[in-house]
């Protein structure tokens, strides 16, 4: 399993104010060991929210710096501030300290160094205790200090080299319903007492991407049946020019003996029986399988082409059921290359994809996106999988993402040894080998 992403390795200085970490990515996967409290959901933060260039989540994450080895190359990145940026800060914290206690602030950022999570916590804790505290200019001020520290983080991102691939995140539903709840309190949305900020609407933003929809899922198939039935058509075009011309060339033959009519009758249906003209009595040539006469024999085999010329894209709809289907209890998708639908089964009778438990619509949004949506590569991070998965699915869950054939390194986090218990067993490693310094 070789990793070919770029991502080489991580440097991660005061975790926490405690913890540095040097982790390499020598192997196509990666599996993070650890107890809760080690930064591991951090770590995986860090690393999702640099190549994706979200700085105003890494502004709230605790670290000091982090050196990020991509390719040949290097990139630092440190949250110690410059003097101009440390010396704002200072003033908009004095505007805030006649109203509220930052005293912790004040003195941290003599370091040249803000933790913006735990301001935004405080202000937010002490506004929800009064009620009577209209918070708009305290709002601003902490926006503003989060701009600045957002900017100086970006101005060192953007010289980052892009990676070539696109990265999948996934952190738990807890992480998610926690980091929701922390933020954004949706009794406190009323006209008189609005804490619906800048900073919490890009919260919200961030995290509806990473949701768990079927519509998604449905779209993503959809679209996936109509490319099959659009090239279909587009190479039934394409056939018939070639026909005229070999007609004109005199270079219509086939050598074939034998014909897969079963191809020639999914091609004729994926195209629709109406542009072939007397389609009854080319099928009663088909089912006799008369192959006296020689351009029948020769139009046939350009038909039966069509569907291998498609074979690629047929053949991801189809690994899409079978891996989803082993997650399914008592029901089944079921994908007709031939009417080009899929279609979700319970004991025969057909319901919708939301109509599935919602483990189960986990594990298929997740495939959906790695084997059907992705048309190219990609670093796929996944905290904790465990958490909504069986002891049965654990085993084979990423595996299975990893055999999609779309995945270039693979990074998780997992309590779990049910996770590895698999071909990953040698890609496990604990989380305290990584640590540099015992703090």
């Amino acid at each position: 399993m070789i990793n070919r992403s770029g991502l080489k390795s991580i440097v991660i200085q005061g975790l926490f104010e405690k913890y540095d970490y040097k982790i390499n990515f020598e192997n196509g996967v990666k599996i993070l060991l650890s107890e809760n409290g080690y930064g591991k959901t951090t770590v995986l933060n860090i690393i999702n929210s640099i190549l994706e260039r979200n700085v105003n989540y890494l502004a709230d994450l605790d670290f000091k710096s982090v050196d990020l080895a991509i390719n040949d190359k290097t990139y630092h990145i440190s949250k110690i501030l410059n003097k101009d940026d440390a010396s704002m800060i200072e003033e908009y914290l004095k505007h805030l300290d006649g109203m509220y206690d930052v005293g912790f602030f004040l003195k941290e950022i003599k370091q040249r160094k803000i933790n913006i999570k735990k301001l935004k916590y405080l202000i937010y804790n002490r506004t929800e205790q009064n009620r009577r505290i209209y918070p708009r200019r305290l709002i601003d001020y902490v926006d503003k200090i989060n701009d600045i520290v957002a900017d100086y983080l970006y101005k060192q991102i953007e010289k980052i080299e892009k990676i070539n691939f696109k990265v999948l995140f996934y952190p738990t539903y807890r992480r998610v319903e926690a980091a929701l709840e922390e933020v954004v309190d949706s009794d406190f949305f009323d006209e008189e007492h609005r804490f619906l900020t800048r900073r919490n609407l890009r919260y919200r933003n961030s995290y509806r991407r990473i949701e768990f929809g079927m519509d998604d899922v449905k779209h993503i198939i959809q679209n996936k049946l109509n490319e099959i039935k659009n090239e279909a058509n587009e190479l039934y075009v394409n056939m018939s020019s070639e026909i005229i011309n070999d007609l004109i060339d005199d270079k219509v033959k086939c050598d074939k003996k034998d014909i897969d009519i079963d191809k020639v009758k999914i091609v004729i249906k994926r195209i629709g029986e109406s542009r072939i003209k007397h389609y009854d009595k080319l099928e009663n040539i088909i089912n006799t399988q008369d192959k006296k006469n020689e351009f029948l024999t020769y139009y046939l085999d350009k038909l039966s082409g069509i569907y291998d010329k498609q074979k690629a894209l047929d053949l991801r709809l189809s690994n899409f059921e079978k891996v989803c289907n082993k997650y399914l209890i008592k029901k089944q998708i079921q994908y007709d290359d031939t009417l080009l639908s899929m279609k979700v089964l319970d004991d025969e009778r057909e319901i919708d994809f939301d109509s599935l438990s919602s483990g189960e619509k986990q594990i298929i949004s997740i495939f959906a996106k790695v084997y059907l949506d992705m048309d190219a590569k990609c670093i796929f991070i996944i905290d904790e999988p465990e958490l909504s998965l069986s002891v049965e699915w654990q085993r084979t869950f990423l595996q299975d993402i990893y055999e999609s054939n779309n995945i270039e390194l693979l990074l998780a986090t997992t309590h779990s040894p049910f996770i590895y218990d698999n071909i990953f067993e040698d890609y496990i490693v604990d989380l305290e080998k990584y640590r540099v310094n015992n703090g």
